[in-house]
Order: C-alpha cells, then structure tokens, then sequence
C-alpha cells in the first residue's frame, strides 16, 4: 500500500445513519421514487438503518451487523449514485423484496440501462450480492476491489490514480 492510503480508504468507506431519514419522511418518499403511502418503507429502525440500505441477512432473527452488511449498504448508495434509482418497486413490500432477492435482477436491469463501465457494474453487483459470502469480505479488500475496477475503466483520471 501506498502511503496514506489506508487512512484514504477509511475515509472512503465511512457512512452514517444518523436519523436524518426520520426526520424527512416526505421528501425521502419523493427521492426514493415511492408513493406517500409507501412511508414506512424509509423509517429509519432504531439502531437497525434505512430499510432501503439494509442487506437481506438484518431482517433474519441471529444475523448481526457485520463488514458484509456494510458492503451491502455502500452498495446500495453506489447503485443509485450511478443509476439514480434504487431496486425496489412500489407493489411489494423493501423487506419481501430484499428477502426475495428479487432487487438483484432489478439492479442488474438498473445498471445496464445507465452507461456504467463493466467493471465498475461487476463492482456493484458483488457489494449488494444476495449471499454474504459473495460480497468484499474486509474493507480492504473493498478498496482493493474498488481501485481495480476505477482503473480499468481507462478513465482519465485513472491515471493519476
């Protein structure tokens, strides 16, 4: 690693909850693309997170937080940094959908109808991966996973990087 890197990476990789999604109920309906009625849908659970944001395994009775969940979560935020659209449709419930899998397939539809480079779409894919197993397993390897697809991309700022 590089100098700095490690406290870059960390800094990268810091994301907060803190309670703002209770708060703003209306307008987190609007930007979410779900209908009013929809509101619990984006409650932010006490000491859990934003349901919209939350892997599959939080709402199984054993399953704790983890680095897993984490990717997860930073996936879901990269996905609707890039598409603009979270996967959840607004005839089913965020917590059957997520328990269901079926927001997969729907991310994988949201991603290919936006231009996103192949490797940063693989990227996304493996943090919101159904199966924990199949997620980044340490930040570390989040970063890594995370540089890698940034440079081949053969962006112009990939260079510098």
């Amino acid at each position: 690693m590089r100098h700095g890197e490690n406290s870059f990476m960390a800094r990268i990789f810091m994301v907060a909850d803190w309670g703002i999604a209770s708060i703003k109920q209306a307008q987190l309906n609007a930007i979410a693309g779900m209908p009013p009625s929809h509101e619990a849908c984006v409650k932010t659970l006490n000491n859990m997170g934003t349901i919209l944001y939350m892997a599959p395994e939080r709402f199984v009775r054993g399953y704790r937080s983890s680095v897993a969940s984490d990717v997860f979560s930073l996936g879901m935020i990269f996905l609707e940094l890039v598409t603009g659209k979270l996967p959840f449709r607004t005839d089913c419930s965020p917590v059957e959908t997520l328990l269901s899998f079926s927001y997969y397939p729907e991310a994988a539809a949201l991603l290919k109808g936006v231009e996103v480079p192949a490797p940063t779409r693989r990227l996304i894919l493996s943090m919101i991966a159904p199966d924990p197993s199949d997620r980044p397993a340490s930040h570390a390897e989040l970063g890594r996973s995370f540089r890698s697809a940034f440079w081949r991309t053969q962006g112009f700022f990939s260079r510098f990087f």
